[in-house]
């Protein structure tokens, strides 16, 4: 034994304190001793534990030491001393053994493989390999070769001795106040359970506790300052003093300076619809004042409802300073976000739409009590030296970094441990401010614990739990954001918040219904559409837009109804748009600026520069990004050349079409690696923009990319029985429609023919047709939509099929392609296409909602489009009967955009920004070109196809 402890001396060398420490507990080990029952689980967990043994054995024996001590300075203790130490083992297994478990199953394979163990089964290999390190010279190979390790569980059985012992002392010491505090009706008790929450080990091995004693009563224990959480509770009764309604109830706290005890608040649901109206209206009052307060991603559980009460159990994130992030401060609705209600993170999915209004009431009523001289002035200093949280990366960052540590590939070295944590480098070279702490975040994994910095309100330094303090960390103090968030506090402000409140719940509303459905009553008209009155309902989204815009000094855009997934389900929730055409800024500008040149109105054209100016900054930060953005006409890329392309030549500005050209040089990896294929998002799309800024800008780089493009479609066609597809849906087969399928396709393939005079492409075209044609329903005189179609090789029988009627999906976007088309194939086949896509369309393409990508603005573009290249005037009537029908529909005001329930949000295809197009391109179709067809500029055209 003597000499297997000088062994693990030499492989722990430089490090005489954790080694000393498994020398002692391999010497002091009593296999005799009783162990505490979550080591005697016959489970894997149990089997993992066993393996160290010796030193939670140690551990377990300093303990006790430590508790002779305080029963000997505490004549009466509130917890039996023979069973404590088996309530606090709890928290420090939960620790080990996820450390310790990865390692064992690593090394019980190689055993196995090398004969050392045996079983017939899983369970039966471990027992025998926990058997095998249960022998010393074993267990010390083990240690020696997994060194980091070693040293872990060391640190991490010391820092819960030392915290434990911390805990039972103050415990001890304040046990009468907390009595007369908490419990003035009747003896607690003894203590009969400690929990923890997961991922809760911040500094030193130090934790929230949960304490729940013999007589029911439960206690919350905080190793930090509760100075914060008790000015906040001033805050509360000082809003009920002045008039607070429905009353707030305080949370009941004991600050100790250094740590502190709370009241444990159970979460019990309303027993009445009163209760209910009445919590929402609380809850409101809390959103205002956690926003005024400048908390920023509030955890939902630390605002607990019980019954009607909403109780702030944590008030360690108010005041959060601002920080030196360009991502944020150069960026106007991110910097909006995070400065507006939705920073708070507190309209969560949990919320009820049915109750919007009695939380808006709470809100606004609060707003109107916190925007006094008085609370300015007298209560918000109270705060000014308090200890707040600051989270520099978010928590899960850290769980997950921390939990890669204990990778057996980390746990050899300290030098294999510390080159994985130098990844937290990686996202300085975004932002800068992280150079700063990253050796501090480094220490604290290293001890197995989350990083932990803290802050003052009125400070700009950032401190770490060692003390150190890094100087003009922030930008801006908390307590100076508070103070002029209150200032601005004025009626115009708490409109525009509230705006944003009712945007979120319909949001939730979205998510809980997220299926289109048909949504317009559409009536005969009474008058005819004249050019003034569409001019006038295009402006009236124009000045909407305008009230939605964020702007930042010479910067501008807008927060929008986006689809995030939430796990494996899309939620619909109020976010910064991004910088594409489709629904992001780059889309609004698109129609502000064709508005302020039909118009005449400079302000649409000056935000639409402002929007310009952020897409430019985007672009720049885009660029810096590893991963390859889309190349598509209305997302990425391509929808940038676009852009710029169209404002260059509309503004005549040479600057943005050199910006487009800067792109095409950009263009070539991406297409190699483009997945989508499609008008949308793929090689499709990209197509059409490079031939619209070619039409504008003729270059041998700009159609060289774009016959590059081609030549992807070609590589990635598909045989199929009839024709080609392209899979632009990964597991679903080859798409009809214009913005994922062939007809899209088709038609960029036709254009490119055009241009480049190659007639491989035609020929690529043709078999893109001659698919699309084979899936033609004479029945439905339609095209199916093919999306929810695995690509199992069996198509559903024509009843199962579902078709769609929009430009995206279905006959209309068909047969506007195939319209378009005409100016480079045109047969007897095409013009019976498109018969059968203009019946359909007048048939069951309108009704549904204003927007362009599936509305019926978009459906009367093909409509249009019918009218100037068809000779026959069979259309005509169909056409001014649908403008007519729908200019009184947005006239109403009530404009129902592409996204569900009709939620109001900016974007091209799918919002404001589109119906404000479509109505201005139908008040002057011969200047304002066809965004959905993707025509090039209006005084550069070159090709008979362009519309």
């Amino acid at each position: 034994m003597k000499q297997e402890i000088e062994a693990l001396n030499t492989s722990l060398s430089n490090r005489s304190h954790w080694h000393s420490q498994w020398q002692l507990a391999l010497a002091n080990f009593d296999a005799a001793l009783p162990l505490p029952p979550q080591l005697l689980k016959e489970d894997a967990d149990g089997a993992y534990l066993q393996v160290i043994q010796p030193l939670l054995q140690q551990g377990l024996r300093q303990l006790e030491t430590g508790l002779q001590t305080i029963s000997v300075q505490h004549s009466k203790l509130p917890f039996d001393a023979q069973s404590i130490p088996a309530l606090l083992f709890a928290n420090l297994i939960r620790q080990v053994g996820s450390m310790v478990s990865r390692t064992v199953v690593l090394e019980l394979n190689v055993a196995h493989l090398r004969g050392y163990v045996s079983g017939n089964t899983t369970d039966e290999l471990l027992r025998s390999y926990v058997q095998h390190l249960q022998q010393p010279h074993n267990l010390l190979a083990f240690l020696q070769e997994y060194n980091v390790l070693a040293c872990q569980l060391v640190a991490i059985v010391e820092q819960w001795v030392s915290y434990s012992l911390e805990f039972l002392r103050h415990l001890c010491t304040d046990w009468q106040a907390l009595q007369r505090v908490f419990a003035p009706a009747g003896d607690p008790g003894a203590l009969t359970e400690i929990t923890t929450k997961p991922a809760n080990t911040f500094q030193r091995g130090q934790m929230v506790l949960f304490l729940t004693f013999a007589s029911g009563w439960q206690l919350v224990y905080k190793p930090e300052s509760l100075a914060v959480d008790v000015h906040f509770q001033h805050v509360l009764t000082w809003l009920n003093e002045h008039g607070q309604q429905p009353p707030l109830r305080p949370l009941t706290l004991l600050d100790r300076g250094t740590y502190g005890w709370s009241e444990f608040v159970i979460a019990s649901p309303c027993q009445s619809e009163s209760e209910v109206t009445r919590l929402y209206q609380r809850q409101g009052s809390y959103l205002a004042l956690l926003y005024v307060l400048g908390a920023i991603n509030i955890q939902t559980n630390n605002l607990i409802l019980a019954g009607e009460h909403a109780m702030l159990v944590d008030a360690g994130m108010l005041f959060q300073p601002q920080i030196d992030n360009p991502d944020v401060l150069r960026h106007p609705t991110r910097q909006a976000f995070n400065q507006s209600v939705l920073g708070t993170g507190l309209l969560s999915d949990d919320l009820s739409p049915d109750y919007c209004d009695y939380f808006i009431t709470g809100f606004a009523n609060t707003c109107g009590l916190l925007a006094s001289e008085e609370f300015l002035e007298t209560i918000l200093p109270r705060f000014a030296h308090d200890e707040i949280r600051f989270a520099v990366r978010p928590t899960r960052t850290y769980i997950r970094l921390l939990a890669e540590c204990f990778h057996p590939n980390h746990l050899r070295s300290i030098q294999q441990r510390d080159r994985y944590l130098d990844r937290l480098r990686v996202a300085a070279r975004e932002r800068p401010y992280l150079v700063q702490i990253v050796a501090a975040e480094q220490a604290y994994l290293r001890s197995g614990n989350i990083p932990l910095f803290t802050t003052s309100p009125e400070g700009r330094s950032l401190t770490t739990s060692q003390g150190e303090s890094i100087a003009n960390f922030f930008v801006e103090s908390g307590l100076n954001v508070v103070r002029q968030r209150l200032r601005q506090l004025n009626a115009e402000h708490i409109a525009r918040q509230i705006e944003i409140i009712r945007a979120a719940f319909t949001g939730i509303a979205m998510t809980a219904r997220p299926v289109m459905t048909p949504m317009l009553s559409l009536q005969p008209a009474r008058i005819s559409p004249t050019r003034e009155r569409l001019l006038r309902a295009a402006c009236a989204i124009g000045e909407r837009l305008c009230s939605l815009a964020w702007y930042m000094d010479d910067t501008a855009s807008w927060l929008g109804m986006t689809a995030v997934m939430k796990g494996e389900a899309v939620k619909w929730a109020l976010q910064p748009v991004g910088k594409d055409l489709y629904t992001g800024t780059a889309g609004i500008a698109f129609f502000l600026a064709y508005l302020g040149q039909i118009t005449g109105e400079m302000r649409y054209t000056a935000l639409s520069r402002s929007a310009l100016n952020t897409v430019l900054i985007e672009r720049e930060r885009q660029k810096k990004l590893p991963q390859p953005d889309a190349i598509g006409a209305f997302n990425g890329l391509g929808s940038l050349i676009y852009f710029f392309t169209h404002l260059g030549c509309l503004w005549n500005d040479l600057a943005l079409l050199q910006e487009a050209q800067k792109i095409v040089a950009c263009l070539p990896d991406s297409i190699a690696q483009d997945e989508k294929l499609d008008i949308l998002s793929g090689s499709a799309g990209c197509i059409m923009s490079l031939l619209a800024l070619y039409a504008v800008t003729p270059s041998t780089a700009t159609l060289a990319t774009a016959i590059q493009c081609g030549e992807h479609l070609l590589a990635r066609a598909r045989p199929m029985k009839q024709g080609a597809g392209w899979t632009t849906f990964a597991g679903k087969l080859p798409l009809t429609g214009f913005a994922h399928g062939a007809a899209g396709i088709a038609y960029s393939l036709l254009a490119l023919t055009e241009v480049s005079g190659q007639a491989r492409f035609r020929d690529a075209a043709l078999s893109a047709l001659e698919y699309e044609r084979g899936l033609f329903s004479p029945e439905e005189q339609n095209w199916p939509d093919l999306r929810e179609v695995s690509d199992s090789g069996n198509l559903p029988t024509e009843q199962e099929f579902t078709y769609g009627h929009m430009w995206c999906y279905g006959a209309s976007g068909i047969g506007l392609a195939r319209l378009a088309s005409l100016a480079y194939l045109d047969d007897a086949q095409i013009r019976e296409e498109i018969g059968a896509a203009l019946k359909t369309t007048i048939a069951k393409g309108f009704g549904h909602n204003h927007s362009l990508c599936h509305g019926d603005l978009g459906n009367l573009e093909t409509l249009l489009v019918a009218t100037q290249r068809l000779d026959e005037r069979q259309y005509d009537q169909s056409f001014e009967q649908f403008t007519a029908m729908l200019l009184e529909s947005v006239e109403t005001g009530k404009w129902i955009t592409g996204v569900p329930l009709g939620g109001e949000t900016p974007g091209l295809m799918n919002g404001l920004a589109g119906i404000g197009y479509a109505l201005l391109r139908l008040a002057e179709p011969e200047m304002v070109p066809s965004v959905l067809l993707l025509a090039p500029p209006v005084h550069s055209r070159r090709s008979p196809g362009d519309i």
